[in-house]
């Protein structure tokens, strides 16, 4: 599919997640193009069409997901992880497990700079906010500076979204275990729904 190549492309180069957003358009675009072609003589071959289309979005934005929060607390050459400047974590989680926000050095390519990144879960849409700095900043600047709905609104809800954090220790260091869980459906067809959910071990102990 051309959203898939789309995604594998920029997941090679390193791309941001907003950069992923415009990625999952090519999908929703697929998803009415189907929808059209098919809805006068092949109803149920749509209906799966869109099925599939609405999984390869969830599946993507997780698997992406995945790769970008085990950057959390990366920090280059440097002893010390980065964190957020008001997270005994790198990576914080909300008290309703609705926001997620870590920091990384992102040095894949000049000029290195620090993403400050966050996930919330608000009102039907999953925003991340996306914020390059010479710095680390606080969780709450985090949320709500430089955000964007990952997914269309007008094309897909999300119906759920929730982090839950095991911490790991080892030898004076500790680390953590995610597991996020999202579901998602169609705005124009409620019934064409998917669940998901993924495990991430964190890469960098604190």
């Amino acid at each position: 599919m051309a959203s898939r190549h789309v995604l594998n492309s920029l997941q090679q180069g390193g791309a941001t997640l907003i950069e992923f957003m415009v990625a999952s358009v090519i999908g929703l675009m697929a998803i009415g193009i189907i929808g059209s072609v098919f809805v006068t003589s092949q109803s149920s071959a749509a209906e799966r069409g869109k099925e599939l289309l609405l999984l390869q979005q969830v599946y993507g934005t997780l698997q992406y997901l995945k790769q970008d929060i085990q950057r959390a607390g990366y920090a280059g050459d440097s002893r010390s992880p980065l964190r957020l400047q008001d997270s005994d974590d790198l990576v914080y989680i909300s008290a309703d497990a609705k926001t997620i926000a870590y920091a990384y050095l992102d040095d894949r390519q000049p000029p290195e700079q620090i993403r400050n990144v966050s996930l919330s879960w608000v009102s039907g849409e999953l925003k991340v906010c996306d914020r390059p700095s010479s710095m680390v900043i606080k969780t709450v600047s985090a949320a709500t500076s430089g955000c964007s709905a990952i997914f269309e609104p007008q094309q897909i809800m999300v119906t759920k979204f929730h982090v839950q954090q095991v911490s790991l220790a080892s030898s004076g260091v500790s680390s953590a275990y995610l597991t996020i869980s999202m579901a998602a459906a169609l705005v124009g067809d409620p019934s064409v729904s998917h669940a998901l959910a993924i495990n991430i071990k964190q890469r960098n102990w604190q």
